[in-house]
């Protein structure tokens, strides 16, 4: 091994006012041997991409933590150059950590991702970089980011890459979605309820698979005050559903059903049928809410609708 790799730097910063003296010692170690091996030249080790394929057998779930794992291994390598520490840590540019929290929660991905980081700084010199890029970024100011959404995930582009654009000029929105199979999507709008529907071999026709309804907000309520309003508290899907309180990209709001945590009870799915995928949307200039409906009956999964809002635009 060259000599050079011996040397160690001593960084001497004295504590204003205090008399104390710190000493960080940080080894100049190769770039090459920070990074270690990448034989496929994706980003991500060897060592670290084996641990997450041989733990996760869901390929978003493996995406998610290998997205992570790319970020986290170039945030050590720019330890000796604090601009790009900070380019790579500033809040809108952390798709890396919100990609993670929507495939796994919040709790979950805390957890995993400090797995992650045992697994990709897993050496002392590793650790004194990675050290080294954390106080890269002192005196850094770092806002509050969206909220994650599928959208973050690498991935995301290759799911929608070949979906359809439908814009309504009457209502002033527009989203993607699918073709299934050698048949056309039907998209057909009766008054302010939007129907998409997709060819079914087993019935031989157009079936349904989800509605948009448009309702105008003619009291001009925010989201919360319209929801507690216009859904009937006693009825179950509002007392005994988790609702997710989401801000878009786009600048909307949207109350989400969430069935992961909680699921839909027997005397709901007795009374109105199965609801697996629901969602209300406040326009951001609060003139309608479009409600995105649902269910795995007729196709539409919880993922597919977040695909769905994921693209959803307002135009004027």
């Amino acid at each position: 091994m060259d000599k050079a790799a011996f040397v160690v730097l001593i960084i001497v910063t004295a504590l204003l006012g205090g008399g104390i003296i710190y000493f960080h010692i940080i080894s100049n170690t190769p770039a090459e041997d920070l990074m270690g091996v990448d034989s496929n030249n994706n980003g991500v080790r060897d060592d670290v991409e084996d641990y997450i394929n041989s733990k996760f057998s869901k390929p978003e779930e493996g995406e998610a933590l290998m997205q992570y794992a790319k970020r986290l291994q170039l945030q050590m390598a720019s330890y000796q150059n604090p601009e790009e520490s900070n380019r790579l840590r500033v809040s809108s540019d952390d798709s890396y950590i919100d990609c993670a929290e929507y495939i796994f929660g919040q709790d979950r991905a805390f957890d995993l991702t400090d797995e992650i980081n045992e697994v990709v700084i897993n050496t002392p010199s590793r650790q004194r970089a990675y050290d080294q890029f954390n106080r890269n970024l002192t005196g850094g100011v770092f806002g509050l980011g969206e909220e994650p959404s599928i959208s973050d995930c690498e991935f995301y582009n290759d799911l929608i890459d070949d979906w359809k654009l439908y814009r309504n000029e009457e209502y002033g929105f527009e989203f993607k979605y699918p073709e299934l199979g050698l048949n056309p999507a039907e998209i057909n709008q009766v008054g302010s309820m939007i129907e998409v529907k997709y060819w079914s071999e087993q019935l031989d026709e157009h079936s349904l698979v989800y509605t948009i309804s448009i309702t105008e907000n003619e009291q001009g309520l925010d989201l919360f005050n319209w929801y507690t309003t216009n859904i009937d508290p006693e009825r179950i899907v509002y007392k005994n559903l988790n609702i997710d309180i989401i801000r878009l990209k786009s600048g909307a709001e949207m109350y989400k059903i969430n069935t992961k945590t909680k699921p839909i009870p027997n005397e709901y799915l007795d009374k109105y049928g199965p609801i697996d995928a629901l969602a209300y949307i406040m326009t951001p200039d609060e003139r309608f809410v479009l409600t995105i409906s649902g269910n795995q009956e007729t196709g539409l999964s919880d993922k597919d609708l977040d695909l769905i809002v994921s693209t959803l635009k307002f135009i004027k």
